[in-house]
């Protein structure tokens, strides 16, 4: 027996307002990767070099912290 009910799906994420950005002149931010406790990391682009990587961005209210921020650049 089929149900009357309409299916249901999951909303779709909200798009991160970082996406498109370009930052420090030299990335254009593509997608986000994944975000943690400490920020989140995003596919970047060279906008000169036209080459991809992953750039790791520590949340503002971390910056605060001596420790926080020595650990997060090593």
């Amino acid at each position: 027996m089929a149900s009357t009910e309409p299916a249901t799906r999951p909303a779709p994420a909200p798009r991160d307002p970082v996406i498109g950005r370009e930052i420090a002149g030299r990335y254009r931010v593509l997608a986000k990767l994944g975000e943690g406790g400490m920020g989140a990391v995003f596919i970047v682009e060279h906008v000169h070099m036209r080459k991809r990587m992953a750039l790791k961005v520590l949340r503002a209210d971390m910056v605060q912290s001596p420790e926080i921020l020595a650990r997060f650049e090593r």
